[in-house]
């Protein structure tokens, strides 16, 4: 599926995330900092990991678009919360288009 975004992958150099898909990579974000240092790396590694972590999102809701698997959520009350996380996996694509 075709994205708007810079494509992947990215990655993280200190506070910034680069892309890295030509010789030329740019700056694609840049984490403020934060009040400790593990906590600036770690939000930028989140970002830098974004793409990978949608085309992951994408693969699993097209396995189960094209699978049978809700029949296997059969005890009561797990259907429920089964399609609840189905509905939040759909919107975090959304929100990435």
């Amino acid at each position: 599926m075709a994205t708007k975004h810079t494509p992947g992958p990215w990655k993280q150099e200190g506070n910034n995330i680069v892309a890295d898909y030509t010789a030329t990579c740019g700056v694609v974000a840049s984490v403020s900092a934060m009040p400790n240092k593990w906590e600036t790396e770690a939000n930028a590694r989140l970002i830098a990991a974004a793409p990978e972590l949608l085309e992951a999102l994408r693969d699993v809701m097209g396995w189960y678009d094209t699978s049978d698997v809700a029949h296997l959520m059969t005890k009561q009350g797990e259907q429920a919360e089964y399609q609840r996380t189905l509905r939040a996996a759909r919107a975090a694509i959304a929100l990435a288009k």
